[in-house]
């Protein structure tokens, strides 16, 4: 009977650990996931605000590009009709 007793205070005991340990974990879970929801949160209002730019702070850019029908194209299709 007295073994019986001692497992049982131990096994107890061991709950009782586990409980702790367990409580602690859960805490440092839901801190971690509060944190990663502000830093969401953070990052979402960062891409917002980078979308919002004043018309004044754009500024044009040049390129090469060109809106209509390329010379050498005309030349190309000539070539080929004869």
């Amino acid at each position: 009977m007295n073994l019986f007793r001692e497992q049982i205070e131990k096994l107890q005991e061991k709950e009782r650990i586990l409980s702790e340990e367990n409580a602690l974990l859960c805490k440092k879970a839901q801190q971690l996931q509060e944190q990663q929801q502000v830093q969401h949160q953070h990052q979402q209002r960062r891409e917002i605000d980078l979308r919002e730019v004043p018309f004044e702070q754009q500024k044009d850019v040049e390129t090469d590009l060109f809106i209509g029908r390329p010379e050498a194209a005309g030349r190309t299709r000539l070539l080929l009709r004869d």
